[in-house]
């Protein structure tokens, strides 16, 4: 099929790993899903490197995204679905010519657009090309939604409301915590009728921008500013109220809550235990030649078990986990009720027989020995 110009090497660039600097907004309505991405570059690398898996015989890659799946093996509790989704030499060139996100210069990181080729066809119909499936995520969404799809979590949101009637300091001590824990940050806008003088874009066609969440500064006299970084890669829109070549900007909080620019903050997950190797999305300190191909049993904790059979340190690591789990406790709490169970019904037949035995007539004459 030829010798393709996007592969492997061409992932994470000189750097050799996923920065927010590679992502550039360009095309396409998706800063929900390219500024999550972006945050989860910055504060979790590893979590890009680990869900990214090319294939030379194919000359296609493979993304491990998350889905509501249904509940653990006992149906107590919903987890997350992993599921694989190809992303071929064409949807790649397909999103790059439809998107235009990467970061400029002669030879810019991909994964960007394999992340974003990825999530594109997260429920592609048979009846729906690549174009279709980029035309539908550019047309907006929520970020809560893509920091699920990427992590296999939902994160804990912090409304404009809940900000005003907590205490600046205290919304500090959030973010900042949150930034320290490696979470990925986002900040939302809301779409501001006339331009503002904020720092933040005015919105486009009627909705707002989301922004990654870099850093946090308090001064002397308790007021917050927050560092953000625009996955547009730049700050240039003097029409919007922002005129800047800086990816980077930053701003007041009580401001931007004090004239309504803001729709809330959300903190996405802490990062997992790493089971995979950095450049080959095996499982880590497995030779890759000796890995089975990773399947998906729509259980989380399974899936990691499956993912390290040949590695008996991490094996030992995901059955701790698994065990220690919510559905591993349950799993032990039910088959402890059952052996229990069991005990007890054989008690009882023990206790039968033993009864029949005393009350049977007792037999004279020779006894048959088979």
């Amino acid at each position: 099929m030829g010798d393709p110009t996007l592969t492997d090497e061409r992932l994470y660039g000189p750097s050799g790993r996923p920065q927010a600097a590679d992502i550039r907004q360009n095309l396409l309505g998706d800063c929900y899903f390219v500024a999550p991405l972006g945050a989860l570059a910055t504060q979790q690398p590893g979590h890009i490197q680990d869900a990214i898996r090319y294939d030379p015989k194919t000359s296609s890659f493979t993304v491990t995204l998350y889905e509501h799946g249904h509940g653990g093996f006992l149906g107590l509790k919903d987890q997350p679905k992993p599921v694989q989704i190809e992303v071929t030499q064409a949807d790649l060139q397909t999103d790059m010519v439809r998107s235009n996100n990467l970061a400029r210069g002669p030879q810019p990181a991909i994964w960007p657009a394999v992340m974003e080729a990825a999530y594109a066809k997260m429920g592609q119909q048979p009846n729906e090309t690549m174009d279709d499936r980029l035309s539908k995520i550019g047309d907006g969404g929520w970020p809560k939604n893509a920091i699920y799809a990427l992590t296999g979590e939902s994160p804990t949101r912090v409304s404009a409301h809940d900000a005003k009637q907590a205490t600046p300091e205290k919304v500090y001590e959030q973010l900042d915590g949150a930034l320290k824990e490696g979470r990925p940050v986002l900040l939302s806008t809301n779409y501001m009728k006339t331009v503002p003088n904020d720092g933040l874009i005015q919105g486009d066609h009627g909705v707002g921008h989301v922004y990654m969440v870099e850093g946090v500064s308090k001064d002397a006299q308790g007021n917050v500013a927050m560092s953000l970084r625009n996955p547009w890669g730049h700050n240039h829109a003097p029409g919007m109220g922002i005129d800047s070549l800086s990816p980077t900007v930053q701003v007041d909080l009580k401001t931007v809550l004090d004239n309504g620019h803001l729709d809330d903050l959300e903190i996405g997950p802490k990062a997992r235990q790493r089971t995979q190797d950095h450049a080959h999305g095996q499982p880590a300190h497995a030779d890759p030649k000796q890995v089975p191909p990773q399947a998906s049993t729509g259980d989380l904790s399974m899936d990691r078990l499956l993912a390290s059979m040949n590695d008996p340190a991490a094996m030992g690591q995901a059955l701790t986990a698994l065990a220690q789990s919510p559905d591993g406790q349950a799993f032990h709490a039910q088959g402890q009720a059952q052996f229990q169970a069991i005990e007890t019904q054989q008690a009882q037949v023990a206790q039968q027989a033993q009864a029949a035995q005393q009350q049977a007539p007792v037999q004279t004459g020779p006894v048959m020995v088979r």
